[in-house]
């Protein structure tokens, strides 16, 4: 009913089985070092860009803050497109393209956006200037009065 094995098959076996193990074991920290990327760099970089998308369910906090399960997807997926070799930039826009401007943390300078950025600067110069304008003239008339 059962069959068994020689004693030299048992011994065969195993010894292969053992050699099998020690060149595992002795090459497996080379085969995996080998392979693996810079992961400490990726995981610096998948940190900032994690730090760059807003979650999509939690109000003003970014998906390295937060650990609900579409946060911790979102981070996988940037962790996973890193690792195929794709940009910041190409990571960025995947979500854009998905969730809209609004997953963004600095929202792109474009369009109605560039109005957001370019109005206050126009305004703060227009005031500093008025400003010096203004004193110049206090101090330049007071002059011309004591004269």
């Amino acid at each position: 009913m059962y069959k068994t094995f020689s004693p030299f098959f048992r011994v065969s076996f195993f010894a292969s089985v053992i050699s099998v193990l020690f060149f595992v074991v002795l090459f497996f920290p080379s085969i995996a070092l080998a392979q693996s990327p810079d992961v400490e760099g990726m995981e610096s970089e998948a940190q900032k860009i994690d730090q760059m998308l807003m979650c999509p369910v939690c109000p003003a906090e970014s998906i390295d803050q937060v650990q609900v399960e579409v946060a911790k997807q979102m981070r996988v997926k940037v962790r996973e497109m890193l690792l195929e070799g794709r940009s910041e930039e190409q990571i960025l826009s995947y979500f854009e393209e998905r969730y809209g401007s609004d997953i963004l943390a600095a929202p792109p300078v474009r369009g109605t956006m560039l109005l957001a950025w370019i109005i206050p600067i126009v305004v703060l110069g227009l005031m500093l200037s008025v400003g010096v304008w203004v004193l110049y003239n206090m101090v330049y008339k007071k002059q011309n009065v004591e004269d």
